[in-house]
């Protein structure tokens, strides 16, 4: 069976048995693809698919293109010589197989996020919970940056307002696992009387999680930051590829955060 994933957390990017996929010709058939993954719980209708991607066209023209969409995702997904199709279609639903074994970034990161939910309410606190940590370390892996970042179809407005539903809920679900990661590892720090390093990027976002669950707007901080180390895997958050900062760094982010706040 062929392994397809589908990489939507970011850049828009498909890989089938680990090579990429550039056979898409063009936006819409990428943007197809984008809401059958993430949508892949139901089938959808023609009539609905057409109207989501061309919603100013006549609806013969709409239901025509979208059919030539189809076979253009078809053929870049490799469904006409495989014995698995990804894509179950009748004459009037469209639907990724969900027994197909597709993989999608988004659906594994809310996944994990959940697990992390249902887990944490089986103790008493989850600052002391390595496996939850362990779960949003690997969420927060998988979020490379916001849903479908520099993807947009300038004449439809119906998907542009789907895709920036998809992308503040998943941002606000990255922020908010962020603070809970950033509170883990700063308290198991304090615990054991080490230093802390976490990325420079996640302390900010950490601080605007504290106070956006507080019902604050944080303004942007713009102070100075010490140097940070380089490295893969390094500090408790153990999150690869980001400029790490001393504990000491997200403490002042947060009080020069807060008395901006109160003035």
């Amino acid at each position: 069976m062929r392994h397809i994933a589908i990489c939507l957390l970011g850049s828009f990017e498909v890989r089938i048995d680990r090579q990429r996929v550039t056979r898409f010709e063009y936006a819409k058939v990428r943007a197809l693809l984008a809401y059958l993954a993430v949508e892949s719980h139901r089938p959808h209708t023609r009539t609905w698919l057409a109207t989501l991607l061309w919603p100013d066209q006549p609806d013969r023209a709409a239901r025509s293109n979208l059919s030539q969409a189809l076979t253009t995702l078809r053929n870049a997904l490799g469904d006409r010589s495989s014995d698995r199709p990804v894509l179950l279609t009748d004459t009037d639903t469209v639907q990724i197989d969900p027994a197909s074994g597709v993989e999608v970034d988004v659906a594994h990161f809310l996944a994990l996020l959940r697990a992390s939910d249902v887990h944490a309410q089986a103790h008493r606190s989850w600052r002391t919970c390595t496996p939850c940590a362990d779960r949003l370390r690997q969420a927060m892996a998988l979020y490379r940056d916001n849903f479908l970042a520099d993807f947009s179809i300038a004449d439809s407005s119906e998907f542009e307002e789907w895709a920036a539903l998809q992308r503040e809920h998943l941002r606000q679900r990255a922020l908010s696992a962020l603070g809970r990661l950033a509170d883990w590892a700063e308290w198991q720090a304090g615990y054991a009387g080490g230093a802390l390093l976490m990325p420079e990027s996640f302390a900010r976002c950490a601080v605007a999680a504290f106070f956006r669950e507080r019902g604050v707007e944080p303004p942007v901080y713009r102070g100075e930051l010490p140097p940070g180390n380089e490295g893969l895997g390094l500090g408790l958050l153990g999150i690869p590829g980001h400029r790490l900062v001393e504990r000491d760094a997200y403490g002042r982010i947060k009080a020069e955060t807060l008395r901006t706040v109160r003035g």
